[in-house]
This record gives structure tokens, C-alpha cells and sequence, in this order.
């Protein structure tokens, strides 16, 4: 569904106008309301990633307006262990949610996927840990900076890689053709929530119905979700267990 479609009604502006009996134009025609509803569907966007994420703890789902990659590169510096790679990332790689690997390129030129680490598990002063420059093996990440271990012997230009999930691409009040990044099936959700949202506000009766309905969408979205999304993703084989007694 796009985000408003005045002339043939299919949009998600257009199906809160609905839900809300708000009248052809009560939504996309008065700017106020606009702001409203398009902050509730943001708020839905943002729940809906959630449950896709927590869905499959090997899901690899991105916004697919999207038109890069959830990766940021930075430089390789001589002798320095911390990073802020998404500060100079571009604006939609900022809002990141969780890191999910990282990557330095050794001495030779090879990448190399680092391991991580957490600096209250060392039995040892942090200082102290691989304080030796080299081949970056560990890194820790705590929330803004990447932190490596060694620091790099060397220079090296775009030698720093963090992949990363990242929260989706928000809607504007000025957006008309943009659909939401995920199954199509599952955008009525959005409406949903942002008409439950209004109904609370304004005390209407359909509220709890309305609720109903942002449930059971939920479960849609994290049922849907929960199978395996790549083809390409393999198929762990396991023994089967019998019982002989």
C-alpha cells in the first residue's frame, strides 16, 4: 500500500480515513491530522520491525526502500583502536540498531572477520590486552564506538567494516507513492495501529475492535516472519532421536 493516494483511495492516509470515518480528505486534507497519523504509522513501522527481527534470530531483513547496504566503512588508522564508523555514515545507517559483524583488512590486504569481545570478561588491566599494534583480531562495541584490538599496525583506507540492522525507512506527510518495507500483505497493520492510536486518543467506540485486529496482525507478521526467508539459507540436518526402551 503507498503512504496516501488521494485519487484512487488505496493508501494507508486514505484506509485510516476509513477505519476513523473521517471523510475522503480528514486525513491527507488537514495537516494537523496528517502529523498525527503519520507519526502513529512511524510508531507501527518501528513495532512491526521489532517483531520481524525478533521473529527469526537469523533474519536479514532490511527496509527495502533502502538503497544501499547496512554497512559502514571507515579508514584503518595507525595505532588507533576506537572508531565512530556511523558517525560518518550516511544519515539512514545512523539510526542502527544492533551490530551484527565486524570486518578489518590484515597486513596483506585480506579481510578478516573479528571476533568480539566484552572488556569485563578479561582477566586482565584492558590497557593491557593486545596493547601491541598488528592484524586487528577483537573488537568491542559499545554503543557509539567500535573499539579494536590490536590497533592496526598500518594505515589503510576503507579497511573497517561493520554490518548492521538498522530501523526502517520512516514516512513523511509529504510522501504519496512510498510503501512500507515489508510484505504486502502485512500493511494493513500500519493503518490498523495508527486508527487504534486515534481511537484511544478520541475516546471512539471501535477502539477495542480495532485492537483486535493490531493483534491478530501481529501474530501475522511474526508467523509470517518466523520461516525461513532466504533460499539460500541451508538447512541444519540433525540426527533423529529414538527411544528403544
Amino acid at each position: 500500500m503507498n503512504f496516501s493516494d488521494t485519487t484512487n483511495r488505496t493508501g494507508l492516509i486514505q484506509d485510516c480515513e476509513d477505519l476513523c470515518t473521517l471523510g475522503a480528505t480528514g486525513i491527507s486534507g488537514n495537516a494537523t491530522r496528517l502529523t498525527s497519523f503519520t507519526r502513529w504509522i512511524n510508531e507501527a513501522m518501528s513495532n512491526a520491525t521489532g517483531i520481524i527481527l525478533g521473529s527469526n534470530e537469523r533474519m536479514q531483513w532490511d527496509d527495502t526502500n533502502f538503497t544501499d547496504q547496512p554497512v559502514a566503512t571507515t579508514n584503518l588508522v595507525e595505532d588507533q583502536e576506537d572508531y565512530t564508523v556511523f558517525a560518518a555514515s550516511p544519515s539512514s545507517n545512523q539510526d542502527w540498531l544492533s551490530v551484527e559483524r565486524v570486518e578489518a583488512k590484515d597486513s596483506d590486504g585480506n579481510w578478516r572477520k573479528l571476533v568480539p569481545f566484552d572488556k569485563s570478561e578479561l582477566g586482565m588491566a584492558f590497557d593491557e590486552f593486545h596493547d601491541v599494534s598488528g592484524d586487528p583480531i577483537y573488537f568491542d562495541f559499545n554503543g557509539s564506538t567500535v573499539k579494536i584490538k590490536p590497533a592496526s599496525d598500518s594505515s589503510i583506507d576503507d579497511a573497517l567494516k561493520v554490518w548492521f540492522r538498522r530501523s526502517p525507512d520512516y514516512f513523511t506527510i509529504a510522501d504519496t507513492t512510498q510503501k512500507p518495507g515489508f510484505a504486502t500483505t502485512l500493511h494493513p497493520y500500519l493503518s490498523i495501529y495508527a486508527s487504534y492510536k486515534w481511537g484511544v486518543v478520541n475516546n471512539k467506540e471501535n477502539r477495542e475492535t480495532l485492537k483486535r485486529d493490531l493483534l491478530e496482525y501481529e501474530n501475522r507478521i511474526a508467523t509470517q516472519y518466523s520461516y525461513k526467508r532466504d533460499k539460500f539459507e541451508k538447512t541444519r540436518l540433525t540426527r533423529t532421536k529414538r527411544n528403544y526402551r
